[in-house]
């Protein structure tokens, strides 16, 4: 299965996973009585025409119907938050698929509807703060979340202290973004010879930001070691993982440097340049950044699954 397959298959079946639970359930806001609902809100999608038969066309509409049968105005949708939440995360799932300027018009039309009350305004706001800058999502993603925070630094009724917050948060999430060339920085390896990132020839560099003593980062050495599709990877030389410890406590790295395969690079950051002059937004423990040959970024604080999924579509004619 091709790359365009793939595309177009995980389209068809995301459309039609939020259309059956979308329309589960149906909501009847009365205008005339003050909005004072009593009974459990739901959430209605919009009909997607049938006239829209690709993929693309039927996101597209989807996301810019989404909203239509919701009233933002409505706050007792707030008090139920186990419909409302995986209705927001299911939007944003949805932007992930489309190209920038389709997500931020989108978005920032949301945004500006949900200010129809101040309440579910700032529902909104952390909501998606959550599911697109937490360590913790499994739908954390920089570019929508960049446009949030640019949509916000915009917006005057924002509190000083936040808009301070938001600004930061900008700057850190601009660096390395996806198609950008990655900051470059020094390693060093267990003989004490350092050298930089973009010395590394690989089609592929796989970068593991980890700290030796993290169990979580335990956990994805195993599952990046024992995966067939990065040890294929590896055995053909096409991808270089190299495993970098953004901090100079050798003592630490020694006592956990069996941990790392013998097939990656372990490295450490002997200057302690990259935390200290915040090259990378390293969230958590472990980080994973995909890059390309001319060291682009293609995967920004990834997943595995992710960095397996694109090695495996883009793989070379000779391992399919």
């Amino acid at each position: 299965m091709n790359k365009k397959c793939i595309h177009l298959f995980y389209l068809f079946s995301i459309i039609l996973f939020f259309t059956n639970c979308g329309n589960n359930k149906q909501t009847h806001p009365d205008k005339d009585s003050n909005r004072n609902h009593t009974s459990e809100p739901g959430f209605v999608l919009p009909q997607i025409p049938e006239d829209l038969t690709t993929p693309e066309e039927r996101t597209m509409y989807l996301i810019d119907h989404y909203w239509d049968n919701f009233d933002f105005s409505d706050t007792t949708n707030l008090r139920f938050p186990e419909i409302i939440e995986p209705v927001i995360v299911n939007y944003l799932e949805l932007l992930s698929l489309t190209d920038r300027n389709s997500y931020q018009n989108s978005l920032w039309a949301t945004l500006d509807k949900s200010k129809e009350e101040d309440k579910t305004y700032r529902y909104f706001i952390d909501t998606c703060t959550k599911y697109l800058y937490d360590a913790a999502s499994p739908i954390r993603n920089d570019e929508i979340y960049i446009e949030l925070l640019t949509y916000l630094l915009h917006d005057p009724t924002i509190p000083e202290a936040n808009r301070d917050r938001n600004l930061y948060r900008l700057k850190k999430a601009s660096k390395n973004r996806k198609d950008s060339l990655a900051t470059d920085f020094y390693y060093t390896i267990q003989n004490g010879k350092t050298f930089s990132l973009y010395s590394i020839e690989s089609p592929y560099t796989l970068i593991f930001f980890y700290y030796p003593d993290c169990s979580v980062c335990k956990e994805h050495i195993q599952q990046l070691n024992t995966s067939p599709i990065i040890t294929d990877q590896l055995t053909h030389h096409l991808l270089t993982i190299l495993a970098f410890y953004p901090d100079k406590n050798t003592g630490l790295w020694e006592q956990y440097k069996g941990l790392i395969p013998a097939s990656w690079i372990n490295s450490y950051d002997k200057a302690g340049t990259v935390e200290t002059e915040e090259l990378y937004d390293i969230k958590a423990s472990p980080t994973l950044y995909l890059l390309d040959r001319n060291k682009k970024v293609l995967l920004k604080d990834t997943h595995i699954e992710r960095v397996e999924a694109y090695l495996f579509e883009h793989r070379p004619a000779f391992m399919q």
